[in-house]
């Protein structure tokens, strides 16, 4: 029996954590606001890429 406690106790545990976080956020998904930070971080990363590779500029300042 304690044999089955602990494999319950470990499967359960993952889910009640999750339970017990999305609880204490409020379960709020706004998916507009993941899209337009998931865009804003893809153009800034490619600008930035961009703006290094072509025009050569160093990432380390002066030395």
């Amino acid at each position: 029996m304690k044999r089955y406690w602990n494999s319950f106790a470990r499967k359960a545990a993952p889910l009640l954590g999750a339970g017990f976080l999305l609880q204490a956020t409020g379960c709020s998904i706004d998916l507009g606001e993941i899209a337009q930070g998931l865009l804003t971080a893809t153009a800034g990363n490619l600008i930035t890429s961009y703006v290094y590779g072509a025009f050569n500029v160093s990432t380390s300042g002066f030395f």
